[in-house]
């Protein structure tokens, strides 16, 4: 999602008690009201290692995801590195 861009990276990461960071609930509003302006005005790209609120249709418009999921299932057949977030994206 690099390659042969113009980019700047926006990151966080949240360690410790509800007590010290905030409520999950206000992270949640935040972040993804963040990612929403990024992706809509500036073409950000949500990063598929990290929590994120994108939704298979709002990746399918940087990504060729039908492309990708033939690849994986070609290294994947069974499907073992899958995981929830995957599955509600590419299948």
């Amino acid at each position: 999602m690099m390659y042969k861009r113009d980019i700047a990276v926006i990151s966080f990461i949240c360690l410790g008690s509800k007590e010290k960071t905030g409520s999950e609930v206000e992270f949640k509003r935040y972040a993804s009201g963040l990612e929403n302006i990024t992706s809509s005005k500036y073409e950000g790209v949500p990063h598929w290692g990290k929590e994120n609120w994108a939704e298979r249709e709002d990746l399918g418009k940087v990504y060729d995801l039908d492309a990708f999921n033939n690849f994986r299932k070609t290294i994947d057949p069974n499907g073992i590195f899958m995981n929830e977030y995957l599955r509600a994206r590419l299948q």
